[in-house]
Order: structure tokens, then sequence, then C-alpha cells
């Protein structure tokens, strides 16, 4: 009888380590968070976007990619083959994706970064609430250079929000998920100073990003001892002469730049 015992807990243990492995697994793979800053210039605009991750998860640097007959650019994810930043040369359209608090379901369906991509391509957003119901929150941007409005929405994993702004106004986001509403308003009061003191708009954000670089499992997250870290800054600039996208990756410490 002992023995018997002995055996049936070892049974529970193990199917309860592995649930409670495969759980935090899901949770991980879709926790991805990052802070991003916009500024308008003189000749177009400078996005960039710091990317929180696990450390361990893959990323493809930046390149150009033929999909539908659209000509887009981006990072990839490589283990959904996702993105958090892009842009639709065809369309002169540029996105990007940060994850939000809300209602998340146990298992999403499918990536935010797939849908991401997915509407990058269309060149425009086309979202429903009954289709994201098993998709975890974020807060999507897309700027449309054309018609100089950026639309943003914002999916709680119930409600599904839109907001259009003019590209004329700066913009800094955190996700929440990661930050504390402290933490946020001090980013944002920092960025504010930051760009209303020079100029040199393109040194005045890459100055504020770098000095958002958080090593792994920094203090400041929410989420604590989960090895996230600040692993890449992506930026894409537009002037006179078009477009570039800057990609660091901080663990290769590497950077590269490619033509648009």
């Amino acid at each position: 009888m002992p023995q018997k015992i002995t055996l049936l807990a070892f049974l529970i243990l193990f199917f309860y380590s592995f649930e409670s492995n495969q759980q935090e697994e899901i949770a991980i793979a879709y926790f991805n968070m990052c802070i991003l800053s916009y500024v308008p210039a003189k000749d177009g605009f400078v996005l960039t976007f710091n990317r929180d991750e696990v450390f361990s998860r893959k990323t493809k640097a930046p390149d150009h990619y033929t999909i539908d007959d659209q000509q887009l650019a981006f990072p990839k994810d490589t283990k959904y083959g996702g993105s958090w930043i892009g842009i639709n040369e065809t369309r002169s359209v540029v996105g990007c994706m940060l994850n939000a608090k809300g209602k998340s379901p146990k298992i999403p369906s499918k990536s935010r970064g797939v849908i991401f991509i997915d509407n990058l391509i269309r060149g425009g957003v086309n979202l429903n609430e009954n289709e994201l119901r098993h998709i975890a929150p974020f807060t999507l941007l897309f700027f449309y250079v054309q018609s100089q409005v950026v639309v943003k929405y914002y999916w709680d994993g119930i409600d599904l929000k839109r907001e259009n702004n003019p590209m004329s106004s700066p913009l800094v986001l955190c996700s929440s998920s990661l930050y504390t509403e402290a933490i946020i308003s001090e980013l944002r009061e920092e960025f504010k100073n930051q760009i209303s003191d020079k100029s040199e708009v393109e040194n005045t954000t890459s100055s504020f990003h770098k000095k958002c670089l958080f090593y792994k499992n920094h203090p400041i997250y929410l989420k604590k001892n989960s090895d996230i870290q600040t692993v890449s800054i992506t930026t894409i600039l537009k002037n006179k002469k078009g477009f570039t996208l800057t990609y660091a990756d901080l663990q290769e410490n590497t950077e590269q730049t490619i033509p648009l």
C-alpha cells in the first residue's frame, strides 16, 4: 500500500508540474512588451520602439518581404512569424503593436504579431470584436503617411476601441502590462521635456530610448523573474530622402539599417 500511495503522489506531482510548465510557456510566449515614441519632424518623423521580451526568444533581423503584391519590411519573431513594427512600402503605411492590460484568453488562438502583419499587408486595419475573442489584449497603431493620420486601436479582451489623431502630434506609449501607471507617467514627462528642449529630433529620441534599456529581470518590470529584458531598438525614420529602418540587436550587439 505505501508503494502505491508513493507512486500515486509521484504521478500527481508529475502531471501538475507538466501542466504548470505548459501554462507558463503559453503565458511567456504571448508576453510581448515595449516602449514606443513618435515625433514629427520637418520633413517626416521618427518612430522608435524598444522591445522588452523574454531574452531567449529568437528574432530575425528586419528584411524586405513581398506578400500579396505588397512590399513590406519588418523584423520577424521566428516562433510565430509575426512582428511588432513594420512598414507597407506599397501603401506608405507604418504600423506597430504593443501589449496591454485586459482579459487574456487561457490559450490565445493566434499571435498578436501575426494579426499585426495580416493588417500591415492590407495597408489598413480590419478588426472586429468577435474575431478577437481569443486574442490577448493589445494596442495597435497605424500611421497613414499620405493622409497624415495615426489610428490607434485598443483591444482589452472585451471591447475594441478606435481613436484617430493627426500625425503632427508627438506621442509616447508603454505596455501597461509591464509598467506601473506611475512609471509610465514619469517616462511620458521625461520624453516631453526632452523633445521640447532640443531641435535634433533623431538624436533626442535615440537618447531617450537608450535611457530606457532595462537588463534581465529589472525591478522596474511588473512581471517578476520572467527573464524579460530590452532586446532591441527599432527606428523607422522618414525624411525628404524617403524611409529607413534601423535595427539594433542588443543581445548580439549589432546594428543594421535598410533603405525602404
